[in-house]
């Protein structure tokens, strides 16, 4: 018996005695604890640590205990020659198990479905989420233990049971508000108690094992025989005995019904008057529960796949302009769940398996995941990535969503074969590729379809679905196409210029059940592979709030927002490398009047609104220290034009 875990309390508690009202030799050991010898009386025990209770440990052939030399720190504290007793029953729990032991069950994979399977996870997830505040844990273990012996029996698949036990148990009331239940806790919890249940399987099968067993031993028992036929006699004798008191109630009876028959329909009257009338019950028999009162219990928080960004289970979003970013950075963001790695600074919740679906760009894929699994230090030749082999079935065509699906399901198969992780995240690049919209991308009904055959997806296959979609050339107007893209969506983000820093921004718009409106600066930056391949990958900033952002540098108007966007575009597009200053390296730019052409092909208004609208967006834009200006003569429209700090 240990000291440092009670042992000596445990055996207390299960001998009903203290160790010196014993009567056994017993050792004082160094650490504080107890050696109790005892007799085994010919029965086969084993080597045990804490399975009978904590601290209590059985020490037989085997094992070894130290014994007192007389001048250690072991001693006796008792005759050594005391009659050892035999061992108390509760030790029984440690005799070896006989060579013909058959286990309750034998352990099988999911065998398909199981209606007894269901009601037992249905009802362990019942049980967790309404469980009360205190209880939580040992709720939560219990329940997960119970539904995983069930798994191991086959009747209920395993990542089914994880999915299911682990959103029951973020239902829970947090009895710490400040420390609430996390995703990544309750899952690891249950888990654990599943595994630990699947090591002792059962399949439905136990009560009538055990009432054969109960028949066994009741016919090959006489004396259980003989107590079993004495206590129904004496059930009988008594029943018997009760039947003249049944006789006296009786009476009473017979003398109503011969009262007069006008009498006996005035006492009815009044009876029914004095009870109220008991009203039938709203729910018809056999009748499926269809409805649910809101507001009873706190309600459970959205689990993500990113921390506050990406959800485990639903839809999202990534747009950009062509040349925008956001292959790539779906790609680091592929990455990071595959590897379980940071994304952004965000915290991956959810690591699994990525399936890709590459309508465009196909040829990429490979270099951008393994650069980006090399950014963040892992090995590129071992991560749940998969890609499609032929070319993507279009979502909107006939059979289109089952074609997909099809890939889908090999994807979670191969994951969980080579990997043992679920599949968690599908990504289509791009969205308009992928979808093959019959009229066009700004059909509101065909988008929407295409985003509900999204959400079918995700929650058939318990994932989040994302779709790499584009802007167009204004990208103050967001997604390209219908409005219902953003609306729709459980989250919407935009990659785009940060105007103020000069660089590009991951900005997270609508993000369901959280505050969103978050953004990151970050920039593509060119790397090559081992074999000198050149490709690119994300190196971010910090993220913060875009209203604070906003606030923190003097906000542009739409019209200096628009020139600035045209100034961006005509250096990239027209720009060269020029020798402006003689002691500083060339730099690229535009002439002035490049960048003015540029502003009056996207502005709409006459001639005269289009140059009052240039002039106006122009100061703002060299006030604001946004461009600088180096002139070649007294033409200014022949003025060559660069953005400060490039």
């Amino acid at each position: 018996m240990k000291y440092g875990k009670n042992g000596i309390r445990e055996f207390e508690n299960l001998q009903g005695c203290k160790p010196e009202e014993f009567d056994a030799p017993r050792v004082a050991t160094a650490t504080g604890g107890l050696h109790i010898y005892t007799d085994a009386a010919g029965r086969d025990f084993k080597n045990t640590t804490d399975k009978i209770a904590p601290g209590v440990d059985t020490k037989t052939d085997g094992g070894y205990v130290i014994i007192p030399s007389g001048d250690g720190s072991y001693r006796w504290l008792t005759d050594p020659d005391t009659p050892k007793p035999p061992a108390p029953a509760w030790t029984e729990v440690a005799l070896q198990q006989p060579v013909d032991f058959v286990p309750s069950a034998e352990a099988r994979s999911f065998q398909g479905c199981s209606p007894f399977g269901d009601a037992i996870l249905a009802g362990a997830c019942e049980t967790i989420a309404n469980c009360p505040g205190g209880s939580q844990a040992i709720t939560l273990n219990r329940r997960s233990y119970v539904v995983g012996q069930y798994v191991g029996g086959g009747l209920i698949e395993r990542d089914a049971a994880i999915e299911a036990l682990t959103a029951a148990g973020l239902r829970m009331v947090n009895a710490v508000p400040k420390k609430p239940w996390t995703g990544k806790e309750v899952r690891k919890k249950v888990s654990s108690a599943l595994r630990d249940g699947m090591k002792e399987p059962l399949d439905g099968e136990e009560p009538f094992r055990f009432m054969e067993e109960v028949h066994r031993k009741y016919f090959e028992t006489p004396k259980l025989h003989e107590a079993v036929e004495e206590l129904l006699f004496g059930e009988e004798a008594k029943r018997k005995a009760e039947q003249p008191e049944q006789e006296k109630h009786k009476k009473p009876l017979e003398e109503a019904k011969a009262e007069p028959k006008e009498q006996r329909e005035q006492t009815k009257q009044d009876e029914a008057k004095e009870q109220p009338r008991q009203e039938e019950p709203w729910l018809k028999p056999g009748e499926q529960l269809l409805i649910r009162r809101v507001g009873q219990g706190i309600p459970p928080p959205v689990a993500f796949l990113v921390d506050g960004l990406f959800h485990e289970i639903g839809t999202g979003t990534m747009v950009s302009k062509y040349l925008g970013g956001k292959t790539f950075v779906a790609m680091a963001l592929a990455a990071s769940v595959a590897s379980g790695q940071a994304f952004a600074g965000r915290e991956v919740l959810r690591k699994g398996g990525v399936l890709w679906f590459a309508a465009e760009g196909e040829r990429e894929v490979d270099k951008r995941s393994r650069a980006a699994v090399k950014a963040l230090g892992c090995n590129p030749d071992e991560q749940p990535i998969y890609v499609q082999i032929a070319s993507v079935p279009k979502l909107l065509s006939q059979g289109g969503e089952a074609a997909v699906m099809q890939i889908v399901r090999q994807a979670e198969r191969m994951a969980k074969a080579e990997f043992r992780v679920p599949l968690v995240l599908v990504v289509f690049d791009t969205m308009i590729k992928s979808a093959g919209y019959r009229k066009s991308e700004n059909d509101a009904v065909e988008v929407n379809n295409t985003i509900q055959v999204m959400e079918n997806i995700s929650i058939r296959t318990k994932c989040f679905v994302l779709a790499l979609d584009h802007m167009g050339k204004n990208e103050g107007l967001g997604a390209r196409g219908s409005s219902d893209k953003p609306s729709s969506m459980d989250v919407y983000v935009e990659l785009k210029p940060n105007a103020r820093k000069k660089a590009r921004m991951l900005h997270a718009i609508k993000v369901k059940g959280e505050k969103a409106n978050e953004q990151i600066d970050f920039e593509i930056v060119g790397t090559e592979l081992e074999d000198g391949q050149k490709t690119g990958l994300v190196r971010w900033g910090k993220w913060c709030d875009a209203e604070a952002e906003h606030e923190a540098g003097r906000p542009l108007n739409k019209n200096a927002t628009l020139l600035l966007q045209c100034v961006e575009d005509a250096i990239m597009g027209k720009g060269q490398q020029l020798k402006l200053f003689s002691n500083e390296p060339a730099i690229l730019c535009v002439r002035k009047i490049q960048i003015r052409e540029e502003f009056y092909q996207r502005y709409e208004g006459t001639n005269n609104a289009k140059q009052m609208a240039f002039t106006r967006a122009w100061s703002e834009l060299v006030e604001a220290n946004f461009i600088t200006i180096k002139k070649d003569g007294n033409d200014e429209l022949q003025a060559h034009v660069f953005l400060e700090g490039e």
